[in-house]
């Protein structure tokens, strides 16, 4: 009778046990069962980690001082064999003298052990089978019910990394849309903020403009004090690796103090381009590894979409300036002469070849009447806008000069445009300026040298002079007297104006090209155009810069007499 009631009790619970998939639930049921059979007051269940190598309290019954976080070595147990067992002494202070494995499809889950019979007796042979058996199907349920959470698990975290996959592919779409660098920081904090509860963290990201030494600004930052040492900036631009806070060396510590828990580098090309830094969630639980990898993923992806937003910002701004040179070279081209008049007895011909799209270079030949014509020919300090700025300024100058004198004393009119180029720009700013009026009616060339490159006047058969007579550069000193020079021109002389453009071009070893070898190119050349003369010279610079980057900009004015 007393072994038929055992099996109707070994029947029934097991079916309530493997009914349920509560690991507490079928411990619990387990021990109360066990300690009415055995009349125990004191049982405890332990599950096994071999992960820790610890044994870990499920469920205690009668004990009732006991710290259930408490873990236990594997080492302070004895190996698991079937039956009963002593139990070791660090059980023994709740009570605990017998233990039996919970074992199942020859995997170790943990023990069961329990305290002394109130009797005092020792167990007797069929309450020994009976627990046996019963620890033997609770091992089942456990094992069972262990599987189950392990694959729900499973499916939790391959349910949040399916989350997590869908919000990177959701920001990687919304990040490559955006073209800001606003958008692309709130996204992140929106994420950091939904999907993680994170409610303090910072986003440092490189000065690229502070390389000695390098400097981390806050792009972003919610709930943290991010106002960096130089030995925290330091210490971060040599960050390579995860950071977990708080972190025993000297160089973390301060920001362990900041309230953060972890330090998560961004690199680009094996450069620390960007930190983020985390603090608590707001649910105080800690960081899991599917949380590190999706903050990983999404400071990676927000470190892209920033270098991309202000490439893409360089890159429009660099369009944009880029229209704006090419509509300045198109109005500076106008400004120009555009075309060359036509002279009785004299050719003509001009090479300007400005360093940039605009350039400092000016030159004009220009009819004054149906006798007199204007040549000029100008260096601006600088090349770029700055230097076609002042270049225009000149211009200005010589059109108000035509328009009020027409030029009937040249050396009064250079000192009142010398006197309005001081008036309206900075002491470092000048200007090298030439001109002339050639007169056919006795052929002479009067002329003005602002401490322009003297121009060189080869006299046919004869030798090469210097036009130098003049005054100081423009723009300098206001009041300053210029001098005018006149020459008398024959069949066959030769006019070479040019700008240091030409005679400082460096070749590819750095070495000047020389007045004196723009002087030789000129005396070698015999051919009546002025067109042929300066495509020998320009044949010549080009020859000699080869593969040297044009430093500075180039002009040229070839006048040359036909026969009278």
């Amino acid at each position: 009778m007393r072994e038929k009631f055992d099996l109707l009790a070994l029947y029934e619970t097991s079916t309530l046990l493997n009914d349920s998939l509560e690991i507490g639930f079928i411990l619990d049921n387990l021990l109360r069962t066990a300690m009415s059979k055995l009349l125990v007051t004191r049982s405890i269940a332990l599950l096994s980690h071999p992960v820790h190598q610890v044994y870990t309290i499920a469920s205690a019954q009668g004990i009732y001082q006991i710290d259930k976080t408490e873990t236990f070595d594997f080492d302070l147990f004895p190996i698991p064999v079937p039956g009963l067992s002593e139990a070791p002494a660090i059980l023994k202070k709740w009570g605990i003298h017998s233990l039996i494995p919970l074992t199942a499809r020859k995997q170790h889950l943990g023990f069961v052990g329990f305290g002394h019979k109130v009797t005092k007796q020792p167990f007797l042979p069929e309450e020994a089978s009976f627990v046996q058996s019963l620890v033997h199907m609770s091992s089942v349920a456990v094992h069972n019910a262990s599987m189950v959470g392990e694959l729900q698990t499973a499916n939790q975290d391959l349910a949040l990394k399916i989350q997590q996959l869908n919000t990177l592919f959701d920001l990687a779409a919304g990040f490559g849309a955006t073209q800001g660098k606003e958008h692309v920081l709130k996204q992140l904090g929106f994420s950091l903020m939904g999907h993680l509860m994170i409610r303090q963290f910072a986003l440092l990201l490189k000065d690229h403009t502070a390389d000695n030494p390098p400097n981390f600004t806050p792009a972003i930052a919610k709930g943290l004090n991010m106002a960096l040492q130089d030995s925290e900036i330091k210490a971060l631009s040599g960050l390579k690796e995860l950071v977990l806070l708080p972190n025993t060396i000297p160089q973390w510590q301060p920001f362990s103090a900041m309230g953060l828990r972890l330090i998560l580098p961004l690199r680009i090309q094996n450069e620390t381009r960007g930190v983020l830094c985390i603090g608590d969630k707001t649910s105080q639980l800690p960081y899991t590894q599917t949380d590190l990898e999706f903050m990983t993923a999404l400071g990676q992806l927000t470190l892209t979409s920033l270098e991309n937003a202000s490439l893409l910002a360089t890159r429009l701004e660099n369009e944009r300036l880029e229209e704006e040179m090419r509509l300045a070279s198109n109005i500076q081209r106008r400004l120009l002469p555009q075309k060359l008049p036509s002279i009785p007895y004299w050719s003509v011909d001009v090479w300007s070849q400005p360093a940039r799209h605009v350039g400092g270079d000016f030159f004009d030949v220009r009819p004054l009447d149906e006798h007199r014509f204007l040549i000029a020919i100008a260096d601006v300090t600088g090349k770029g806008i700055p230097a076609a700025l002042l270049m225009s300024h000149l211009q200005a100058g010589i059109q108000f000069q035509l328009a009020t004198h027409a030029l009937s004393d040249l050396a009064q009119a250079t000192a009142m445009l010398n006197a309005v180029i001081t008036d309206n720009t900075d002491s470092d700013k000048f200007i090298t300026f030439f001109w002339g009026i050639l007169d056919l009616r006795d052929q002479t060339f009067v002329f003005v040298n602002a401490g322009h490159d003297a121009p060189v006047w080869f006299r046919t058969g004869r030798e090469v002079l210097r036009l130098e007579t003049g005054g100081p550069l423009l723009g300098v000193l206001k009041h300053v007297p210029y001098e005018q020079g006149r020459i008398r021109l024959q069949s066959g002389d030769r006019l070479f104006f040019f700008t240091d453009g030409l005679s400082e071009a460096l070749n590819p070893n750095h070495e000047e090209m020389g007045v004196q070898r723009l002087v030789q190119t000129l005396v070698a050349v015999h051919t009546p155009h002025a067109a042929k003369t300066l495509s020998m010279i320009k044949d010549e610079v080009l020859q000699w810069t080869d593969t040297a980057p044009q430093s500075d900009d180039r002009t040229a004015i070839v006048l040359q007499a036909e026969t009278f």
